[in-house]
């Protein structure tokens, strides 16, 4: 617990930093370089830093449980309305994040492949392509409140378990349900999927089972719609690259290459991770004590994210490389004026 929950404040420390970092960069030096791909890039930015203030203050730890999956808030002790509505709040964030990023993409392609469809994005019109985005955060939100709220048959099947396994010679390597926190009051959100009837058959969950399915669905579709763009937008370079100036050319490969790695990064850290955590309770399997990986890899998400930006900008990176030597002259300056002073005080 204590190891995961370092990984969420320096997670939280990385983004704010990093991201703040990025939005000067933005603001500053984007300006005539990206035209009105930098207000895509600012949102994309702000939500990121968004996700990360959501995950500190939840600090979510993972369980399964048979045919269920736990997430529990350990950041703070909610009253149990609060908690349920911050848990879904921060359920909801993280659909909203990877919406984000198809927006993004879906930018990239109207600009390079359907430019004559820019005209309907001009000025405050921009904002109109993160409308989906709202809709999927809302939905998500209130698809995890309808189908995975912690309810008090939920809560006694949670308790039962503990009972059950502390009941077992095996009970010393028992380890309490939701990081050692009381079932009948802690804040989560748990799906259960299917539960045993009185002759032994398998009662399916409708609620649960849907929500789940539902929220996996999107995930896919999404990430269907980023690789569409991707592709489009590769071969859209490629064949046209002949009919480009070299500096275009050359930025809108910076550009790509950002944006498929903001794709891989959150694949591998966050929507793989998340999408087992949700499909293998269905099979009653178990990810053992890699259970709490997604929760530790999506606190370092919004860290990596905007590294991935400055790297692969060219301007962006030149202006780090032209600060490294003056971060450096001033630490050295103070390590000599903090020496010299000890000096005469000797």
């Amino acid at each position: 617990m204590l190891i995961l929950h370092l990984f969420h404040y320096i997670g939280f420390t990385g983004a704010q930093i990093f991201n703040a970092f990025l939005v000067l960069l933005i603001l500053k030096r984007a300006g005539k370089l990206f035209g009105a791909y930098r207000h895509v890039m600012l949102v994309f930015t702000f939500c990121s830093m968004l996700y990360s203030g959501v995950e500190i203050v939840t600090q979510p730890v993972l369980h399964m449980k048979g045919p269920m999956f736990v997430v529990y808030l350990d950041g703070t002790a909610f009253p149990e309305s609060l908690g349920s509505f911050i848990a879904c709040l921060h359920c909801g964030t993280f659909g909203f994040l990877i919406s984000v990023l198809a927006a993004q993409f879906f930018y990239r392609y109207v600009a390079l492949c359907r430019s004559n469809l820019l005209r309907f994005l001009d000025g405050n019109r921009i904002f109109l392509i993160f409308l989906p985005c709202i809709f999927i955060y809302a939905s998500w939100f209130q698809l995890v409140r309808w189908g995975m709220s912690a309810t008090i048959e939920k809560r006694f099947y949670l308790k039962f378990v503990r009972e059950k396994v502390r009941s077992t010679e095996h009970s010393e390597l028992f380890r309490d349900d939701l990081g050692g926190a009381d079932s009948m009051t802690a804040s989560f959100i748990a799906p259960l999927y299917w539960q045993i009837g009185e002759n032994g058959e398998k009662i399916w969950r409708f609620p649960d089972v849907t929500s789940a399915m539902i929220c996996t669905f999107i995930i896919m579709t999404l990430s269907s719609l980023i690789f569409f763009f991707a592709l489009k937008i590769f071969f859209h370079m490629k064949s046209e690259k002949d009919h480009m100036s070299r500096t275009t050319l050359e930025l809108n490969r910076q550009l790509f290459i950002m944006l498929t790695a903001q794709t891989i990064v959150p694949v591998v850290t966050m929507y793989i991770p998340v999408g087992l955590f949700i499909a293998l309770p269905f099979f009653n399997i178990g990810l053992g004590s890699f259970v709490n990986y997604p929760s530790a890899s999506m606190a370092l998400y919004p860290c990596i994210e905007p590294l991935i930006a400055i790297y692969c900008i060219k301007d962006f990176r030149m202006v780090v490389i032209k600060l490294l030597p003056r971060c450096k002259t001033r630490v050295t300056e103070t390590v000599r004026s903090v020496y010299s002073s000890k000096t005469v005080v000797q």
